[in-house]
């Protein structure tokens, strides 16, 4: 139940950390349009961007694979976990 718990959690901050890189390539764009930042800046956020979604993705995997041991655990189906 604990790891459930966890695995609940990261995927609310993966989530979280999706907004803010997604906020960041935004500002970078905006300041690069405004002409007061560089193009490498954008770069550097989208690339942030990616990592942010890549662990949103690990850590919804990490969720699912928590809920099946959860129900494996308890002798429940599999299917109950949805």
């Amino acid at each position: 139940y604990v790891d459930v718990r966890t695995a609940e959690q990261r995927v609310e901050a993966a989530g979280t950390e999706v907004v803010n890189a997604r906020e960041g390539v935004r500002i970078a764009t905006g300041r690069y349009q405004a002409g007061l930042g560089l193009f490498q800046d954008i770069l550097t956020a989208q690339q942030a961007l990616y990592t942010a979604l890549t662990d949103q993705v690990t850590a919804q995997e990490a969720l699912e694979t928590a809920r099946v041991a959860f129900f494996r655990a308890i002798g429940s189906p599999v299917a109950a976990a949805r």
